[in-house]
């Protein structure tokens, strides 16, 4: 019972963390302090404290400002609730308080690495230190805890294997297939996964893109066939803008996104690494069992 009102307690404090982070994410190399106040996007109220409650003020205000009832987007929902779920994960995995605290540090950059990655296709060299810092320490505490210099030398390999596979994808493609940001990442990931669990994670993240990517693209298209045929017919005017609101709802749809289209790399390396590192999935098993 304990435990579980532990896990919660992380939650809670995830949800927080989760929204002092979209602000991060938001003014994050644009010169803006981090200590001024939230305000809307569309006509820059300050927000009181009651439109600051992380989920519970979203939900209360259906999506929108409070003071011009703009369209807030589900960002920033998405944002607390992701913070919010890793936190509990983590509380309820990771029993030491010193671990525990430096896998929380890591659940906070996986939510800025992404969201960042994602809003601008890029991955800044300030989280991957933060990153690679606390990796770095991780390994540091498993070899304090027992002191294996053979399980040392297999968390490098697996760190130095899965950087130089994307850097090879990289310098081959001069950047078309891979960022240079994701082979950076993936050097503190397998260190943390170690070897031979790195090459699951590689192969997981390529597997999680194209399922989603796929679908992503499969629903733009969807999205696209409806609106058309919707507009030739009469008297549609009503259900235009029902499937307009649906089309803002869902970013892929916006952007145009096609099978060409540019993919941020970074969520699916992230969530391989979770699929290989916390769930001890192996790819080897799972080739196997097919």
């Amino acid at each position: 019972m304990l435990e579980h009102i532990v896990v919660i307690w992380y939650v809670l404090l995830g949800l927080i963390v989760g929204s002092f982070l979209n602000v991060v994410i938001y003014r994050f190399h644009t010169g803006k302090s981090l200590e001024g106040r939230s305000h809307c996007m569309s006509c820059g109220h300050t927000l009181s404290w009651k439109c600051l409650f992380p989920v519970v003020s979203y939900m209360a205000l259906r999506g929108r400002c409070r003071y011009c009832s703009a369209h807030i987007s589900p960002r920033y929902l998405m944002v607390e609730v992701l913070t919010g779920a890793l936190f509990g994960f983590v509380a309820y995995v990771i029993q030491d308080p010193l671990l525990r605290a430096l896998y929380l540090c890591l659940a906070i950059i996986f939510v800025l690495i992404s969201v960042y990655d994602v809003l601008h296709t890029i991955i800044p060299d300030e989280f991957v230190i933060a990153f690679s810092v606390c990796a770095a320490l991780i390994s540091g505490i498993h070899y304090l805890y027992a002191p294996d210099t053979y399980e040392l030398l297999l968390r490098v390999l697996g760190g130095a294997s899965a950087s130089l596979f994307f850097y090879v994808l990289w310098l081959v493609s001069q950047g078309r297939w891979i960022g240079l940001g994701d082979a950076k990442l993936a050097l503190p990931l397998g260190i943390i996964a170690s070897w031979p669990a790195s090459v699951s994670m590689v192969v997981f993240s390529f597997w999680i893109g194209a399922g989603i990517s796929v679908s992503l693209v499969c629903l733009a298209w969807v999205i696209k066939r409806i609106r058309t045929y919707i507009e030739s017919l009469p008297y549609q005017s009503r259900i235009v803008r029902s499937t307009e609101a649906l089309r803002k709802r869902f970013h892929c749809a916006r952007m145009g996104l096609t099978m060409k289209s540019e993919i941020p790399f970074a969520p699916f390396l992230l969530a391989g690494f979770c699929v290989a590192h916390f769930l001890g999935i192996s790819v080897f098993d799972v080739m196997l069992s097919f």
